[in-house]
């Protein structure tokens, strides 16, 4: 009983640190660029809205593999939660594409006029344009992210999940986003998402296929 009690310790200890990192990212980064100047956060906000948006539409579509998956596995239908993580994979490449696409389109409409006013117009064009690549680059991690949490839940990596998104904040997102407030440069704000997010996905796909799944499927030989 205790063995298991401190499993599931670790499990939820996992879930908060993944939870509260994330979330703390979110407070941090807004907060830098409105420390950087106004247009810096108009720009920011701009980009970081269609991030929001790159992620929390894939991640609602996947959270039921949450539950199904583990319950398949209970069950000893291992082909099927196989089949369900091999569907996600393709619907994670499915949503990449779609939401990149996506905010590539809705930057073309009427960004300054909706964003800025007269008076900061050509400011906001000159940020934006320089941060265009990047923002746009960072949406089919968003989404892969997404979709990815979920599944690596299926698979209950949530220890692993946790010390990884550790790992990247500390080593990865905070380093590069002081730099960003040291040198007033929003740009680094959001290369800093990005490499953190591409980081993050490369990490849950490590997880889910070549760690959980293959023991996961190798125990129905036991």
């Amino acid at each position: 009983a205790s063995s298991v009690a401190k499993e599931a310790l670790k499990s939820h200890a996992g879930v908060a640190v993944r939870s509260c990192l994330n979330n703390t990212i979110e407070l941090i980064s807004p907060a830098v660029s409105l420390g950087i100047g106004v247009n810096a956060a108009a720009v920011f906000n701009f980009f970081n809205e269609a991030g929001s948006l790159s992620y929390s539409v894939p991640n609602l579509c996947s959270a039921a593999v949450m539950v199904i998956g583990p319950r398949l596995v209970a069950q000893g239908r291992l082909e099927e939660f196989e089949t369900l993580i091999q569907f996600h994979r393709g619907f994670a490449a499915l949503c990449a594409v779609l939401f990149t696409l996506l905010a590539y389109l809705t930057t073309h409409v009427s960004l300054t006029d909706e964003f800025t006013n007269e008076v900061d117009k050509e400011v906001f064009a000159v940020l934006a344009n320089r941060v265009y690549p990047a923002a746009i680059a960072l949406q089919p991690f968003r989404a892969l992210v997404g979709v990815y949490g979920p599944v690596l839940m299926a698979c209950q990596g949530f220890v692993p999940w946790g010390m990884m998104v550790a790992a990247l904040f500390f080593i990865v997102y905070l380093p590069c986003t002081i730099i960003a407030a040291v040198l007033q440069d929003v740009e680094i704000v959001i290369y800093a998402q990005l490499v953190y997010n591409s980081l993050h996905f490369i990490g849950l796909y490590y997880l889910v296929h070549f760690k959980f799944l293959p023991v996961i499927l190798r125990s129905s030989d036991v």
